[in-house]
């Protein structure tokens, strides 16, 4: 299991304003510290092969083969029969064909079915604010998502809504994943991968009659009405008419203050 994370200033700050313990939303996701890797996923068709991986060959006809093919350092299976095959870098949808015209070179009237056996490992660094900062070793058919469930996501100070792949650049908002079920901006992870978890942007706490009382990372530009998006938008109970903002801007005369407003327009 993953270590407890320790409650932050802000949420010290929040308990004492209220009385009431606040969590972080969304690093629940990573809390068990359970997860399965993806051995077990369908293999996409455009998955490209490497050294590694495993192939389940069966050849029917005038030539009976049944075998288990490892690939190779050198991204090559041997053939019973035949004789070597590169196969690193050939996609998954192209192995049976593949593997048809090579055995073509000595024979004929022959069927060939291919299906993975098990997947290479690869390995990733997760670095910046993370609960297990490190090398970690997953499967090949890990995606950012993936690996980040896999290896404990961020700590107490790290973003939920900037995690980067180094590799080109590529962000992701873990917020539009668990608000939304929108993964569309996830990315399938190469071998040398870098994660960079940066430190979260600011912290406010939605609490009272809302739908999820939890403490939200908020991103430049955003409003209450965004934050109370997050949040699954208000009850049927709640009133619209009077709201309050707790405030505290260190810039100012006066350092902390409240606000009462209506949630209209």
């Amino acid at each position: 299991r993953l270590p407890q994370m320790a409650e932050t200033d802000f949420q010290s700050f929040v308990r004492g304003a209220t009385g009431i313990s606040l969590a972080l939303y969304g690093y629940e996701l990573f809390e068990s510290g359970v997860f399965s890797p993806v051995q077990a996923a369908t293999v996409p068709t455009g998955y490209t092969l490497g050294p590694g991986d495993e192939l389940v060959l069966q050849v029917y006809g005038l030539v009976d083969v049944a075998d288990r093919l490892v690939i190779d350092r050198d991204g090559r299976i041997n053939v019973p029969k035949v004789g070597p095959l590169t196969l690193a870098g050939v996609a998954y949808v192209d192995v049976e064909k593949t593997i048809t015209n090579h055995l073509a070179k000595v024979y004929k009237n022959f069927q060939v079915s291919v299906s993975m056996g098990r997947l290479r490992s690869i390995e990733v660094y997760v670095v910046g604010q993370a609960r297990r900062p490190g090398k970690h070793i997953v499967s090949s058919l890990s995606t950012l998502i993936n690996a980040l469930l896999e290896t404990g996501g961020p700590n107490a100070s790290g973003s939920m809504r900037a995690v980067e792949l180094r590799r080109a650049g590529k962000t992701i908002d873990l917020y539009q994943f668990l608000a939304k079920g929108i993964s569309s901006g996830d990315f399938p992870l190469l071998n040398g991968d870098v994660i960079y978890i940066p430190p979260a942007f600011a912290r406010a706490a939605v609490l009272g009659t809302v739908n999820n009382a939890s403490i939200y990372e908020i991103k430049d530009k955003e409003n209450i009405a965004s934050v109370l998006a997050l949040t699954g938008g208000l009850p049927v109970l709640a009133s619209p008419l009077r709201a309050q903002l707790d405030r505290v801007n260190s810039q100012e005369k006066v350092a902390r203050y409240l606000q009462d407003f209506a949630l209209d327009s």
